[in-house]
């Protein structure tokens, strides 16, 4: 359980450094094209909804991260979503941190479902509030 736990905070920590390279990336590409003349609404469009999309996944996968560090189960589930968009992300990106933390978050998950996490989970006791 905690290896996976590290493993989901490493990969948080390198999905926020990929979306911060991806918009930057996204910024130059729309400068790079203006200065062409190349500038296009669905090019600019395009990129600012896969830098929207990233930071929503970095958010979500943060406060997944910290639930499942403190015993949620929904949020095993909840990472297990957030680690196929991730991929997907991932492959229409490009590459970099972005794909190594995608990489450490798909194995995080897969270590929250081995059978001794699982039971971790299951008798957790119920936490006042949860």
């Amino acid at each position: 359980m905690a290896f996976g736990v590290l493993l989901l905070r490493i990969a948080l920590a390198l999905s926020v450094v990929g979306v911060v390279v991806l918009a930057i990336g996204a910024a130059v590409a729309a400068a790079a094209a203006a200065d062409a003349g190349l500038a296009g609404a669905g090019l600019e469009v395009a990129a600012v909804a896969l830098v929207v999309a990233g930071v929503v996944v970095v958010v979500a996968q943060a406060v997944l991260t910290v639930l499942v560090a403190r015993g949620s189960d929904g949020a095993r589930a909840g990472l297990a979503i957030v680690a196929a968009v991730s991929l997907v992300l991932a492959l229409l990106g490009g590459g970099g941190a972005t794909s190594i933390g995608t990489v450490l978050l798909v194995v995080g998950v897969a270590a929250l479902f081995v059978p001794s996490s699982s039971a971790w989970f299951q008798h957790r006791p119920a936490r006042p509030g949860s």
